[in-house]
């Protein structure tokens, strides 16, 4: 019977540690993924900033910085919905950028942080798209350029010639309108 509570006792008092010493998250973080599962995003942003501010391994880690960067782009895409001024897109690139460069070796989370930074540049195109007239054409340079860099971020060997040769080709008509209406 006394052994018999012995190891009740070893298995009350060893197992938690043993969990809680296998758990990779801490409370931030998990309470973070809770809040972007059930798509409340700001919370979850401001959960997994406290993380990075609260949890020693966090700053560190390639996964809190993956799980930022969906963060963030779900920010842009349904809370700002996709404004171009959006800082949260800006936030979820330099996530992502992060996370592939704390994870550079292993890249456990490129086949998803990639696809997803090709999403954000494309939403990048989308906007030069639509600033390209007479009054917005310096917003769709920029934006042309971000496009550009984020898209090359995750894939530096795509050949993007053909949408250049489009964004000039549509830049000139714009000048050209520009010209002739002054």
């Amino acid at each position: 019977m006394i052994s018999q509570l012995k190891i009740a006792l070893i298995i009350l008092f060893i197992i938690p540690i043993y969990v809680v010493g296998q758990n990779t998250y801490c409370l931030q973080q998990f309470r973070s993924l809770k809040a972007y599962d059930d798509h409340d995003y700001l919370k979850a942003k401001v959960l997994m900033d406290s993380a990075l501010t609260v949890c020693s391994d966090a700053k560190n880690n390639s996964y809190v910085w993956h799980a930022m960067g969906f963060i963030c782009k779900a920010i842009f895409k349904t809370v700002d919905n996709k404004s171009s001024d959006s800082k949260a897109r800006e936030w979820a690139i330099n996530a992502f950028k992060k996370s592939m460069f704390l994870d550079s070796v292993d890249k456990k989370y490129d086949s998803l942080n990639k696809p997803a930074l090709k999403t954000i540049a494309l939403t990048y195109y989308n906007d030069c798209a639509r600033h390209m007239d007479t009054n917005n054409y310096d917003d769709a340079i920029k934006f042309f350029n971000k496009y550009k860099e984020t898209y090359y971020f995750a894939y530096p060997d795509k050949d993007l010639t053909q949408a250049e040769i489009v964004f000039n080709n549509t830049l000139a008509g714009v000048y050209k309108e520009k010209y002739e209406n002054n």
